[in-house]
């Protein structure tokens, strides 16, 4: 009887060992498939915001900005609010933009003026001028442009973006669900 006692208690170690090597080798593959696929899903992330969005870049030289209402950004003089008018050929509504460094660029309208958010300095939520590029406001006169899959971008400068407002372009902290601060290019 005791070498039964023992046979049983050696077949139960037995199985235990079993069992727990077993649901090791399990977790251990559940493991690693989890982390390939968070690997997997990292890659895809990154190559998405390194995606070559050129073919939504303006080809021409000059662009309309178009909101994502249908209006297009209008500069109308000098010191005076961005605003948000019905698209058109004017030499407001017309841009252009230049690289001023890596990524980060100048728009300026057949006017000669460009985007200034240099009121930013008095607190968010200020409208956007037109103003002459001037190397003492260039920070408030470079945008980076944030890509969204549809070819739709935000205009930024750090955490701020450009935003359409009711009466005038603003600058407001950026949001990815706000609609009012995507735009397209469209040539002419």
């Amino acid at each position: 009887m005791k070498t039964n006692t023992n046979n049983t208690k050696t077949n139960i170690v037995f199985l235990l060992t079993l069992l727990l090597s077993m649901n090791l080798i399990s977790t251990k593959s559940i493991s690693s498939n989890l982390k390939s696929k968070s690997e997997s899903l990292l890659e895809e992330e990154e190559t998405f915001w390194d995606r070559d969005f050129s073919r939504f870049l303006p080809k021409g030289a000059f662009f309309t900005i178009v909101a994502n209402d249908g209006t297009c950004m209008s500069g109308k003089g000098e010191g005076k609010p961005i605003i948000q008018e019905k698209c058109g050929k004017t030499d407001e509504q017309l841009w252009e933009m230049e690289e001023y460094e890596q990524k980060t660029y100048v728009f300026k309208n057949k006017k000669g003026l460009t985007i200034d958010s240099s009121n930013r300095r008095q607190g968010i939520g200020k409208p956007l001028i037109s103003n002459q590029l001037s190397t003492s406001k260039i920070n408030y006169q470079m945008y980076r442009m944030s890509w969204l899959h549809d070819g739709s971008f935000q205009l930024n400068s750090g955490r701020n973006c450009i935003e359409v407002g009711k009466n005038q372009d603003t600058f407001q902290n950026c949001y990815q669900h706000k609609r009012n601060q995507f735009f397209k290019f469209k040539d002419i």
